[in-house]
């Protein structure tokens, strides 16, 4: 059950970087703007995982 939103975020997370990635090969993106993009879905994931097993728990 733990298990669940923590890949869910991840498959998102990754899905994300992967188009920041090819936006940045692309040259469609400057690199603050992907450094920027990359740390949001990394604190995204962080918090989902921590915050998901609270209505589980309670």
């Amino acid at each position: 059950m733990f298990v669940a939103p923590f890949l869910v975020s991840l498959l998102i997370g990754a899905a994300i970087l992967g188009g920041i990635y090819a936006a940045r090969r692309r040259g469609k993106l400057s690199r603050q703007a992907a450094v920027a993009f990359a740390l949001f879905i990394v604190v995204l994931v962080i918090a989902v995982t921590w915050f998901a097993p609270i209505p589980y728990i309670v």
